[in-house]
């Protein structure tokens, strides 16, 4: 479990308490703390009392504030074979969180794990991202519907593909993780967790929203939540910047019908004028996985030709002694 903190140490006592209360194996977790600056001298004292209950590691960080490069720094750390990434201000409502979490990423065609999210006032704060809903950005869909609201066709308590998932909770296989070189530094706040699980996408894998993983977020309590005109410039810029890498791939979902509608957070089941455009998008599947497979069989096309042709070329000559042949 790699996750950064700055102070808040009660949040980050409650953060890891409650992962090893509900983990059906505490003794094999590692929690990997990435102490970024901290100054009250209370942060220390818990940090001592969580080496009493967990595997604890502390590496301090002593940079300014850039949420990917402290969790690189974290897996470049880090040992095992699954990296969780945490926000320090979530609380594991689940039991048994660390088998499912296993269960689901021994599948190998599963790249990255995302969780269900609460607000402390019991509503829906994540079920998985949806890209380009309102005004073309992405959005956590459900937020601030009921806990117990199941979602159209009951997908917010379904296991399913989501086009990306929140770094509040992601977690991944190490390997993975190396084979798409971590998190990308030039996004330093937001909307790194999504250029991540397109990466993780067009890697071939899938990004799958877990809610038997549920867990409390108490939101952005080390950073604060983007309400200044200038965070929301700053996250305005990084949005600019993910569009600059993916494109169009920042605005389609291939997890959404393009029949459904948006109100908010939530879909609605009211069907609405759709393009012939958006059907295409819709039939030609997860654009950044079909984009995989097509450079896989390129490769795999050149590759056969190219052992075609080196076997033509290594063939010996076929001799003839001139006294025996016919």
């Amino acid at each position: 479990m790699i996750i950064p903190t700055r102070d808040e140490g009660e949040v980050l006592e409650t953060c890891i308490r409650s992962m090893v209360a509900l983990a059906s194996n505490p003794d094999q977790i590692n929690y990997l703390v990435l102490d970024n600056r901290s100054q009250e001298r209370v942060t220390q004292e818990v940090f001592d009392r969580l080496a009493k209950i967990a595997n604890i590691t502390v590496v301090r960080v002593d940079e300014p504030f850039n949420w990917s490069r402290l969790n690189n720094v974290g897996a470049s750390h880090a040992e095992g074979d699954i990296l969780a990434f945490v926000n320090n201000d979530i609380e594991m409502q689940s039991q048994n969180w660390d088998s499912e979490l296993r269960a689901a990423l021994s599948d190998p065609s599963v790249g990255a794990v995302g969780a269900r999210l609460l607000y402390p006032d019991g509503t829906l704060q994540h079920v998985g991202i949806v890209l380009g809903a309102v005004g073309g950005r992405p959005i956590h869909e459900g937020r601030g519907a009921p806990a117990t609201d199941d979602g159209l066709l009951g997908r917010w308590f379904s296991q399913r593909e989501a086009s990306a998932v929140t770094g509040a909770f992601l977690a991944v296989r190490a390997g993975t993780f190396a084979e798409i070189n971590g998190f990308e530094e030039r996004l330093s706040i937001a909307y790194n967790d999504l250029d991540f699980c397109f990466r993780v996408r067009a890697a071939g894998l899938r990004v799958l929203y877990h809610p038997q993983i549920e867990a409390t977020h108490y939101e952005s309590k080390t950073r604060g939540l983007a309400l200044t005109s200038e965070k929301i410039a700053w996250d305005d810029e990084e949005f600019l910047q993910l569009f600059r890498i993916w494109g169009e791939a920042c605005q389609i979902d291939p997890y959404v019908s393009p029949c459904w509608s948006f109100a908010a957070e939530r879909i609605l089941p009211e069907p609405r004028p759709i393009s012939l455009k958006e059907i295409e998008q819709a039939l030609s599947g997860d654009p950044l996985m079909e984009n995989h497979r097509r450079k896989i069989s390129a490769r795999s096309i050149a590759a056969s030709k190219g052992r075609a042709r080196g076997h033509d070329r290594k063939r010996p000559p076929r001799r003839i002694d001139a006294t025996t042949a016919p």
